[in-house]
């Protein structure tokens, strides 16, 4: 799990009905376009939440 650690750079959360989105922006249940949202996440949050210690 260090290695992980280690080698990361970068990550990003999406809201639930977006988990699966690819790309700035998807489309809704009713077609519509909508911007696809994107948390960062930094390293210090990554390894409080994510990687275990």
């Amino acid at each position: 799990m260090e290695a992980a650690q280690t080698a990361y750079t970068a990550g990003h959360l999406k809201t639930a009905e977006q988990r699966y989105a690819q790309g700035p922006f998807s489309k809704d249940a009713a077609g519509h376009e909508v911007a696809v949202h994107r948390s960062p996440i930094d390293l210090a949050s990554a390894k409080q939440y994510f990687f275990a210690s």
